[in-house]
């Protein structure tokens, strides 16, 4: 079921929807601007990872203000390797939608990581979740909702696995840094 509750989080404050973001962005660049040399920045119109040069730190931009955004950027950025953070957004294709479905499964297939990350690291940062399917211009039908239903319940059980298994240090650092922040204490219920 699309939203089903995964996770349980306990927060000791409440967290204005308007702050989040740059909440999100400040614990990043606290944790990754000089050892990573690294910044997360809002007030993108699109997302987009722009790699270091010569004179400037590799920048993560995120959607506008959107806390959601800001976490689905950084999962990005805590899955990819080296090679990848060296090239505009990872190098990785877009295809604008509408897409065939064949490029859907492909989209699903790449983001599932991902979108398990995000919602590990949401979380941690208190906020809720849903699953990007990223194909917004699409008509509404039962084959794709029925295929976000499922990518849906495929992101749930790969975050119930990754959080299992530990995350990678990075994302760990991340995740335990939103916590903090956010004052979260997340009690996993799978």
């Amino acid at each position: 079921m699309v939203g089903s509750p995964v996770w349980r989080v306990l927060t000791t404050e409440p967290v204005a929807a308007d702050d989040i973001a740059g909440r999100i962005s400040h614990v990043f660049n606290g944790l990754f601007r000089i050892s990573a040399q690294t910044v997360m920045v809002g007030g993108g119109a699109e997302p987009l990872y722009l790699p270091a040069t010569c004179d400037q730190r590799a920048r993560l931009v995120h959607t506008r203000d959107y806390a959601s955004s800001a976490l689905h950027e950084a999962a990005h950025w805590c899955i990819v390797g080296a090679a990848r953070r060296r090239r505009i957004d990872y190098g990785y294709p877009y295809y604008a939608p509408p897409r065939s479905a064949a490029q859907c499964q492909r989209f699903f297939s790449l983001e599932l990581r991902c979108q398990a990350l995000e919602l590990l690291f949401a979380t941690a940062a208190g906020q809720s979740f849903e699953v990007s399917v990223d194909d917004l211009d699409a008509p509404q039908t039962t084959a794709r909702e029925t295929s976000a239903a499922d990518f849906d319940t495929e992101v749930r059980a790969a975050a119930i696995a990754l959080h299992g298994r530990g995350l990678p240090r990075r994302a760990a650092r991340l995740r335990d840094a939103l916590a903090a922040e956010f004052s979260a204490a997340v009690v996993p219920l799978g």
